[in-house]
């Protein structure tokens, strides 16, 4: 079991690496805040492509999958399901609220900030998103 992730463990194997959103989940202070802004480029990365409605969420339901497998792989290494710096459910989760946000950074910050209110409060209150 680790007890503190470091790059070197999430770099040992791909699932780690998805798992801790590319590495935006190592941040000592609000990780899933970190991973929520780590779904920014990899957005604007899928505006560039210019998806259509239906290749856009495809792509979402298989990023979905990948993390639901990273996720698992990493939480089992780690010897907790949940560990606070598995941030792609934030990614993914994110990424689809982005496709329905305005394009304005206004919007942008908005959804951002509502999106943050409710994890930690689903979480504060044992939710589970």
């Amino acid at each position: 079991m680790i007890t503190s992730p470091n790059w070197k463990f999430i770099l040992s194997r791909p699932a780690y690496f998805i798992a801790f959103g590319f590495g935006s989940g190592l941040s000592p202070f609000a990780p899933g805040t970190a991973g929520t802004l780590a779904a920014f480029p990899i957005y604007g990365l899928l505006v560039l492509a210019a998806l259509n409605p239906v290749a856009y969420f495809a792509l979402i339901a298989g990023l979905f999958l990948i993390g639901v497998w990273a996720s698992h792989e990493t939480g089992r290494a780690l010897g907790i399901a949940d560990y606070g710096g598995i941030v792609w459910d934030e990614i993914v989760a994110f990424l689809a609220i982005l496709y329905f946000t305005p394009p304005t950074w206004g919007w942008f910050i908005a959804a951002f900030f509502i999106f943050r209110l409710f994890d930690v409060w689903c979480r504060s209150n044992r939710f589970a998103i």
